[in-house]
């Protein structure tokens, strides 16, 4: 994810809340410096989604050490598609040639 600082303020630390579908969340917490319009990439843990369409939720909940002044533009939301996991031991493959040789 990317993290913008839009404040007037040097940002320091934040603290990132992500979930799936509104599911339980998870936090992790960034710190570095950013002055205004700069931005870093954020890498999120690995996360474990359902099969089907799914949608990745995520705030910045803490700015700084407090709440942040502007929180307009604190959350943003994404959908996405992921298949479902299996455990299989056998896979079957129906393959159709087109008959030219």
């Amino acid at each position: 994810m990317k993290l913008i600082n839009w404040g007037t303020a040097q940002l320091t630390s934040a603290t990132i809340s992500y979930n799936i579908d509104g599911g339980q969340s998870e936090e992790i917490d960034w710190n570095g410096s950013l002055a205004y319009s700069e931005y870093t990439t954020i890498s999120l843990p690995t996360i474990t989604a359902g099969g089907g369409n799914q949608i990745l939720n995520v705030s910045v909940v803490n700015t700084n050490g407090a709440s942040d002044a502007r929180a307009c533009n604190d959350t943003d939301s994404k959908s996405f598609s992921a298949s479902g996991s299996y455990t299989t031991t056998e896979v079957n493959l129906s393959l159709t040639t087109d008959n030219w040789c």
